[in-house]
């Protein structure tokens, strides 16, 4: 009986564990420290959001997100195409309001196996895109890339 009663009081104190230990973390929200990266990606949306041709069709971006590149708090902006799984760019988006594509030299392996890794992720995990959107949309979308950003950066504690 005592054994019984153990068992019972065990599988509810482990029960009562995992409810209180399983809470799921508080979603973030976008600062206005953080809305100087959607600014500038925002401005600069002439310059990134372009129309490619490739095999005599066109096509427009299908998947945008950012990204913290190596862990440094460097912000970086993918744009991705339905072309291939991992045709796109992305950008370093700089504390000053300025954008600058990602290009790494034949040498920088480093960047290039960073660089690749966002694209991919970018394809799974990125935000759909609306090329014919009006700017009060593509403002909003950004802004929900941003926030994914926040409440999935791999490099938070």
């Amino acid at each position: 009986m005592k054994k019984r009663i153990f068992s019972i009081f065990l599988s509810l104190s482990f029960l009562i564990c995992m409810t209180a230990c399983s809470t799921e973390p508080k979603e973030k929200k976008i600062k206005s420290s953080d809305k100087k990266y959607i600014n500038t990606v925002y401005n600069y949306m002439d310059a990134w959001d372009t129309e490619v041709s490739d095999s005599g069709q066109k096509w427009n971006i299908d998947k945008v997100a950012f990204y913290d590149f190596d862990g440094t708090g460097q912000i970086c902006f993918y744009v991705l195409y339905p072309i291939t799984d991992v045709y796109g760019w992305g950008y370093y988006v700089y504390k000053d309001g300025t954008i600058e594509a990602i290009d790494p030299d034949i040498s920088d392996h480093d960047t290039k196996t960073i660089n690749s890794g966002w694209q991919a992720r970018t394809r799974v995990n990125g935000t759909d895109w609306d090329s014919t959107a009006s700017k009060k949309k593509k403002r909003k979308t950004l802004e929900k890339a941003y926030k994914y950003f926040l409440n999935h950066n791999i490099y938070d504690d």
